[in-house]
């Protein structure tokens, strides 16, 4: 009487293994007759069972990518919104100290109004860093009324692998 071989284990060899083996060299490795492991492989499909299963690692691996290289962005991002707020804040005190003559020497060189105008331009470009940040982080304001979410859900579709 012939050996009982576990086929589940045998074909989940063919199809999971990395790097790839042949059928030949696991038919050698468990002791089956070649025969026997192609006529298997051919009855359940396990060429096809493995293309599916290398697809399917692979956009996997292309999703954990994305993910990471998102995650990674999110948090610059983050220090970028961080930094801006605190040069608004920064540009707030300046501002107000302009307003209440703390800097003379400065304002004799320059007239108040073109530095508080210098100020509020810079003070709109964090704004506008700022509310960037948070569109992307997800979290849109009044200001803001889409997220990234949002919008990729109404890009257009990529065009898809050939698995």
């Amino acid at each position: 009487m012939g050996q009982k071989h576990n086929w589940r284990l045998i074909r989940q060899r063919y199809v999971q293994a990395s790097p790839p083996l042949s059928l030949r060299q696991i038919a050698k490795e468990e002791g089956v007759a070649e025969s026997s492991i192609f006529r298997h492989a051919s009855r359940e499909n396990w060429v096809k069972e493995r293309e599916q299963y290398q697809c399917d690692i692979a956009a996997r691996t292309r999703r954990l990518g994305v993910k990471k290289d998102a995650d990674d962005r999110l948090d610059i991002l983050d220090k970028a919104a961080k930094t801006c707020h605190a040069l608004t804040a920064a540009l707030l005190k300046i501002a107000q100290r302009v307003q209440q003559a703390d800097f003379q020497e400065d304002i004799q060189r320059m007239e108040a109004s073109k530095l508080l105008e210098r100020l509020a331009s810079l003070s709109t470009a964090f704004d506008k860093l700022a509310r960037g940040t948070e569109m992307l982080r997800g979290n849109p304001d009044h200001r803001t009324a889409v997220t990234l979410a949002e919008l990729v859900s109404q890009a257009p579709p990529e065009t898809t692998d050939t698995c």
